[in-house]
């Protein structure tokens, strides 16, 4: 049977279970192929007869990026879910790979196969009628502690915002709205709703001269499988009653967004601390022009000579760079180690010791971050002359986001304001 393919669609979603994975969007990539009898459309040569590619890629990226599900395995499946059920596919293989999840791996992910077993509408009544599990941790043997993975499981259940169960319209249907299953309860017969039952209309115990009850149709199996049906109009919602102690309206004001709601613009400023004390005029040069031809336009700050700090070397160069990162900071880290090793970095030796190159990111917009290792925004080594120095040179009215001064303040307030590092005459 012929396939159309979609190779390399990258979207960006809140994906993960970990604490720091779930303030910050990643990106994803898809690459998806889905059986479809092309002869049809190569007979009439029209666009209506094909299975549209473009729609395809427009619905996941319409769907992927409002998810906030705390697995690979789960995105997958609903994603192969979707292309069965909204176009018409009879399969479809998905490859869904994670950049940057494991060290040392350029992506992991699931690749996953799911065919439609009847016609159209067929998959999704299956899964109407298939509750999902809960999203918990495995319960550990007696004895054995729960691992930390079992432990983020746990917490991201209580706080992810995952769709609803699939026994419910998705969020992104058409018919769903916030008020269409408040409660999750049956829609009023057309006789009403039933009464109550009373003591006197409590059916009384089976005894032999009365013969017990037969069971209520609406108490067998069948009935407790089928799915309620979605109400035509939203069911309205009794207005909530007021707070107590309302919210100040000055703290509402105030209240920032969460770094993963922030996240959504194309570029991102990002602020690189590049020093080297190994041939440094070379390498700092083949620095910057590195990050050009990857990022565009580069603004870079005065070099400074700062002396060796926690080992006996040569004098460091020191200096920041300013870009507009269109990857987001852990994929920028790690293009930036690459970069470090590309010039020489021997990242076995000990922290504190002779650098070819040495770079790492000291802001990334306003972003607050602690993520996996010794990962930080912003980065700490704010109370280094050779650092705050030049980032105060090239944006002295940047607000720190974590104390909330600018740049210009923090520098002048640093014990060695009055005697500040030494500038050297090299243009970058």
């Amino acid at each position: 049977m012929d396939k159309v393919f979609i190779e390399g669609l990258e979207i960006e979603a809140l994906i993960g279970i970990y604490d720091w994975e779930r303030r910050i969007r990643q990106p994803l990539r898809f690459d998806i192929q889905m059986t479809f009898d092309n002869r049809v459309p190569a007979a009439s040569d029209k666009i209506a007869d094909t299975l549209d590619y473009k729609a395809v890629s427009k619905r996941l990226i319409e769907f992927v990026s409002q998810s906030g599900f705390g697995l690979v395995e789960t995105l997958a499946e609903r994603c192969a879910a979707l292309i069965l059920d909204e176009f018409k596919v009879a399969k479809v293989k998905l490859k869904l790979s994670k950049p940057g999840a494991v060290r040392g791996a350029q992506a992991v992910g699931v690749i996953i196969k799911r065919e439609r077993a009847g016609p159209p509408g067929t998959a999704a009544q299956a899964r109407a009628t298939t509750r999902r599990p809960p999203m918990t941790a495995p319960m550990p043997p007696p004895g054995v502690a729960p691992s930390a993975r079992e432990e983020a499981i746990a917490r991201t259940a209580a706080t992810s915002t995952l769709p609803p169960d699939p026994d419910r319209p998705p969020r992104w249907a058409s018919t769903w709205t916030a008020t269409s299953f408040p409660h999750r309860t049956p829609a009023p017969s057309a006789a009403g709703p039933a009464p109550a039952p009373t003591p006197a209309s409590t059916p009384a115990p089976a005894t032999a001269s009365t013969p017990a009850p037969a069971p209520s149709p609406a108490m067998t199996p069948a009935a407790v499988t089928t799915r309620i049906p979605v109400p035509d109009a939203p069911v309205p919602v009794p207005a909530p009653a007021p707070a107590a102690s309302p919210e100040p309206a000055t703290a509402r004001a105030t209240a920032k967004k969460p770094p993963a709601s922030r996240f959504h613009t194309t570029t991102r400023q990002a602020y690189l601390s590049l020093g080297s004390n190994i041939a440094p005029e070379v390498n700092l040069t083949r620095a910057v022009a590195a990050l050009r031809a990857r990022f565009g336009e580069v603004l870079v700050s005065p070099v400074y000579r700062t002396p060796a700090v926690g080992f006996r070397g040569p004098d460091f160069l020191n200096a920041i760079a300013v870009i507009d990162s269109d990857i987001h900071p852990f994929a920028l880290n790690d293009w930036l180690h690459a970069l470090e090793l590309k010039q020489g970095r021997d990242r076995r030796d000990a922290s504190y010791s002779d650098r070819t190159l040495d770079i790492d990111i000291i802001y990334f917009g306003d972003l607050v971050l602690d993520g996996p290792g010794d990962f930080q925004l912003p980065r700490p080594e704010l109370h280094h002359a050779f650092v705050l120095k030049p980032l105060a040179d090239i944006a002295p009215t940047f607000v720190d986001p974590v104390r909330r001064m600018t740049l210009e303040r923090l520098w002048a307030a640093h014990p060695e304001f009055s005697k500040p590092p030494q500038q050297v005459p090299l243009e970058l």
